[in-house]
C-alpha cells in the first residue's frame, strides 16, 4: 500500500515572516507617532503650531529615525542576550529602570530643573534622554514578550507596568521635550543653526532663516530676542535666491 506523501513543512523563516512584517509595520506606526509628537512640540514652542500640518509623513518618519533605531537596538540585543541565557528577565528590568532614571535626569536637566542650561546643551541633554527612553522601550518589548510566554505564574500587574513605562516616557514625554529643546536651540537669535536665506526681492533687508521646504514652498522665520518678536513668512521656492550653510554648532548671528 503506497504511503501518502507528507505535506511539505514550512521553513522557520517563512513561519517568522508574518511576525517580522508585523514588527516592521508596528515600528513604522510608532515612528510616525513619535515624529508627530516631536513635530507638534517643535512648532508649538516655536510659535507656529499651524505649520506642523504642512510637514509630510515621510519627514515625520525621518525625524523619529534615531528613536526607532534605538528602540530596535534595545529590543534586538536584549532579546538576543535573553535567548542565549546571558541575562535574566530580572536583569532586563533593572537595566530598564536604570535607563528610565538616566532619561528622567537628562530630560529634567534639559528643562532647566536644576539650573539654567544653554539652548544647545539643553538639546543635547534632551536627545540623550530621548535615546535612553527609546532603548528602555526596546528592552520593555523584550520583557513583555518574555512575560507573555506560557508559564505557571504570570504577573499581570507587572506586564501592565511594562506597557505603562514604554508608552508614557518613550512615546509622549521624550518626543515632546526633544521637540521643545530643538525649538529653543533653533530660535536662539545668536546661535541658531537654521540656515539664512536671501530673497530674490532686492527690497528685503531683514535676516530670514529657513525652517523647512515642502512642495515648492519655504517657511521662513525672522528671529527676535523674545518669542513674540518672531515673524514667519511663507514664500515660493523660486523667490529664495540663496540658502546659507546650516551648522549644528553655535555660531554668531
Amino acid at each position: 500500500m503506497p504511503v501518502a506523501p507528507s505535506p511539505p513543512t514550512s521553513t522557520p523563516l517563512l513561519e517568522a515572516l508574518p511576525k517580522i512584517v508585523g514588527g516592521l509595520v508596528s515600528l513604522s506606526a510608532i515612528g510616525y507617532f513619535v515624529g508627530w509628537r516631536q513635530t507638534q512640540a517643535y512648532y508649538s514652542s516655536l510659535g507656529a503650531s499651524w505649520a506642523s500640518a504642512s510637514v509630510p509623513p515621510q519627514a515625520l518618519l525621518q525625524m523619529s529615525a534615531g528613536t526607532i533605531l534605538a528602540i530596535a537596538c534595545g529590543a534586538f540585543y536584549s532579546f538576543m542576550f535573553l535567548s542565549d541565557s546571558k541575562v535574566k528577565i530580572r536583569t532586563l528590568t533593572w537595566a530598564c529602570a536604570g535607563l528610565i532614571a538616566l532619561a528622567t535626569l537628562c530630560l529634567l536637566a534639559a528643562q532647566s530643573s536644576f539650573g539654567d542650561v544653554p539652548a544647545h546643551a539643553a538639546f543635547g541633554l534632551a536627545s540623550a534622554g530621548a535615546i535612553a527612553c527609546a532603548v528602555a522601550g526596546g528592552i520593555t518589548i523584550t520583557e513583555l514578550y518574555a512575560s507573555l510566554q506560557p508559564q505557571p505564574s504570570a504577573n499581570t500587574s507587572g506586564q501592565l507596568w511594562l506597557v505603562y513605562w514604554f508608552v508614557l516616557p518613550s512615546l509622549f514625554w521624550a518626543p515632546d521635550r526633544l521637540g521643545q529643546a530643538q525649538s529653543a536651540r533653533d530660535a536662539h537669535p545668536q546661535s541658531s543653526p537654521l540656515p539664512k536665506v536671501e530673497l530674490a526681492d532686492p527690497g528685503t533687508q531683514d535676516t530670514w532663516r529657513l525652517i523647512h521646504l515642502h512642495e515648492g514652498r519655504g517657511l521662513l522665520v525672522r528671529l527676535g530676542e523674545k518669542p513674540e518678536d518672531r515673524i514667519f513668512k511663507l514664500v515660493d521656492a523660486k523667490d529664495i535666491k540663496f540658502i546659507s550653510y546650516a551648522s549644528l554648532s553655535p555660531t554668531a548671528n
